[in-house]
């Protein structure tokens, strides 16, 4: 692995990280909204890696849409890859085993920072695979982070809201039994005997 050419892609691609984290946080964010585990943000991220046909698989995967809708609203989102494709057939023509994740990987920014020349004194393919590479670890890295969050806040928010409700249901006990012990009632109530007894418990 050339470091030079390494460094050259990260700095390169810094720009595409602050989006796509930001952009990968919200569709997983969605993703889990729908019910959906963390994993299947990493795993639909990783196969698909489509960037806005992911957030309009939310709705497809929810609305319950047939295959054929699928495949024709990701022909119809995607149609530019084609001529993003054909732009870069000879770029890519010596890329060797990397050719393929590097056709699969062409998003439109990455295409941004490919279709330019690599830096001085770096292996062109190994920059353009680099390049490529990187920008879909920021896609997964960012949708990972919003599946997990979302499943953080749920649990976290389900957490303070039992201890709200417990919380609650003890100060109502306390100030029953404060109650009755400060007024003569010539009745027995049981339910206050019994928050009496727990209070001096």
């Amino acid at each position: 692995m050339d470091k030079k050419t390494v460094r050259a892609a990260f700095q390169a691609s810094l720009p595409v990280m602050a989006g796509y984290i930001v952009l990968g946080m919200g569709f997983g964010v969605l993703l889990a909204d729908q019910g959906y585990h963390w994993i299947w943000a990493l795993f639909m991220s990783a196969t698909i890696y489509a960037g806005s046909m992911q957030y309009a698989a939310l709705d497809l995967i929810s609305g319950g849409a047939s295959l054929i809708t699928c495949a024709l609203m990701t022909l119809m989102i995607n149609a530019r890859h084609f001529f993003y494709g054909l732009s870069m057939l000879d770029k890519y023509q010596d890329a060797g085993k990397k050719k393929p994740y590097l056709v699969f990987a062409l998003t439109d920014e990455t295409y941004s920072l490919v279709c330019t020349p690599a830096p001085e004194g770096t292996d062109a393919t190994s920059y353009y695979f680099w390049v490529s590479l990187l920008d879909q670890i920021y896609w997964i890295v960012g949708s990972v982070i919003g599946g997990v969050h979302a499943v953080v806040d749920d649990l976290v928010a389900h957490r303070f809201h039992d201890l709200a409700q417990g919380g609650f249901h003890q100060g109502a006990l306390g100030g029953l039994a404060v109650f009755h012990d400060q007024c003569d009632f010539h009745f027995t109530v049981p339910f206050l005997q019994r928050a009496k007894l727990t209070k001096s418990l």
